[in-house]
């Protein structure tokens, strides 16, 4: 498994809708919150070692909404993000939404915001697939249906549902995905020829290339 890189950045926006959080200046995160995007520039509120994250290029933003900067995938936002919300929340919701509690390089820090974890395609479709159904996550299974002679229905194990986010958490994040595949890095999934929400990801030294994403 790789570096899952920014896929996981919708994991944090979906935390800090769902836990009401607020950033440093006591503002409520929605897609319209403003946060500063420059590069390298210092996580605020932040107990543990320094961290100054680099925007891919180097560049600089500004002030930024978060949908724009989910559509840039802008490091330094989520970075603060993460603290904003709590890295330990940010973690729990990614586990409630379909990755392995025991995901390597998941760290309680800032850090967990650029998607050092290695998780699995299959975990990463589950989560993704989990705000798809409105927040809702079931177990994933390869088999839909097993017949006996062309006849008979096999019954399979009992698959329970749960509501792992609220609606309100996980449509808000889709909508903030739908703009990324309008208006950001990932414009190409509009060939689907349909309503598409998703998010790219690029793993350490370019060793990965993700595209996560689905058709509300």
């Amino acid at each position: 498994d790789f570096q899952v890189g920014s896929t996981f950045k919708p994991f944090v926006f979906t935390a800090a809708v769902e836990n009401h959080s607020d950033t440093q200046h006591g503002r409520m995160i929605n897609p319209n919150t403003i946060y500063e995007g420059d590069s390298e520039r210092p996580v605020e509120g932040w107990s543990g070692t320094h961290y100054a994250p680099e925007n891919e290029d180097h560049r600089d933003y500004g002030g930024i909404t978060v949908r724009e900067a989910t559509d840039k995938s802008v490091n330094a936002v989520y970075a603060q993000m993460a603290v904003d919300v709590g890295p330990g929340k940010v973690k729990e919701t990614a586990v409630d939404l379909g990755l392995a509690a025991d995901t390597p390089e998941m760290p309680e820090g800032p850090a967990i915001a650029l998607g050092t974890a290695t998780a699995s395609p299959l975990d990463m479709a589950q989560a993704y697939a989990t705000l798809a159904n409105h927040g809702r996550h079931a177990p994933y299974t390869l088999v839909e249906k097993v017949m006996k002679d062309g006849k008979h229905e096999v019954e399979l194990p009992e698959r329970h549902e749960s509501q792992a986010v609220s609606r309100e958490a996980a449509d808000t994040t889709t909508s903030v995905l739908r703009s990324v595949v309008q208006n950001g890095t990932a414009t190409a999934a509009q060939a689907a020829g349909r309503p598409a929400a998703g998010k790219t990801g690029t793993a350490e030294e370019d060793t990965a290339a993700w595209f996560a994403g689905y058709t509300p």
